[in-house]
């Protein structure tokens, strides 16, 4: 049994046949200001779980964050943002992990979900697998060599400053559609930073399956 508290939902330590469903996350934090920014839903680490369907709305952190997901079902979510910016996101999705997390995504799913960050492209990335840009970790799908376990495909991500930023081990991410997502700069606290293409592939990452895709892993 999992408690959701209403003012900061998250689902702590390890948790397992957890679902989440039909259920909406919005306006949490202010992205504008420091600190007071705010995920939507924050996961740490599960097994067995679905999070389907659900709605999220200009929450101001990450919309959906998780720090491992094995067996998951990670689907047909909707995540939209307005044109404020006090409305906006680091990621709409961010697979990743945290030091105190598995950061396994051995049979997981991450597929159907609709990103739209509106005119404004209001969120730095629409799907983030990885943890750099906050922690040194690398999530995974699976640690055998040559062999991908998870799947991360068939999602839509429109209006982000980069559309699909990787810096993974072993997961199959392709097929993922993309729009609007690259050709500017994303705002970084180094500064503004380019983003070229809408897949950009960190060099931590390893054992990435695109399933022929073209994919530049020099980017």
């Amino acid at each position: 049994k999992v408690t959701i508290d209403p003012w900061r939902p998250s689902i702590n330590g390890s948790a397992q046949r957890v679902t989440i469903s039909d259920s909406t996350f919005a306006h949490n934090g202010v992205h504008t200001v420091m600190n007071l920014w705010s995920d939507g839903l924050t996961v740490h680490d599960a097994s067995d779980s679905s999070f389907v369907r659900n709605t999220f709305l200009d929450n101001t952190d990450i919309d959906l964050i998780l720090g491992g997901c094995q067996r998951c079902d990670i689907s047909a979510n909707t995540i939209r943002h307005s044109s404020d910016p006090a409305r906006g996101a680091f990621a709409a999705v961010m697979i990743q992990k945290w030091s105190s997390t598995s950061g396994n995504y051995e049979g997981v799913s991450v597929t159907g979900n609709s990103i739209d960050c509106g005119e404004a492209r209001a969120c730095g990335s629409g799907l983030y697998v990885a943890s750099e840009s906050w922690y040194d970790e690398t999530p995974f799908g699976t640690l055998a060599p040559g062999a991908a376990s998870g799947e991360i495909h068939g999602n839509d991500i429109k209006n982000t400053r980069n559309g699909v930023y990787i810096g993974a081990i072993g997961l199959s991410i392709y097929q993922n559609g993309v729009s609007n997502t690259h050709g500017g700069d994303v705002p970084t606290s180094c500064g503004p930073k380019p983003s070229p293409t809408p897949y950009l592939v960190s060099p931590v990452s390893r054992d990435i399956d695109f399933r022929g895709e073209n994919v530049d892993a020099a980017t």
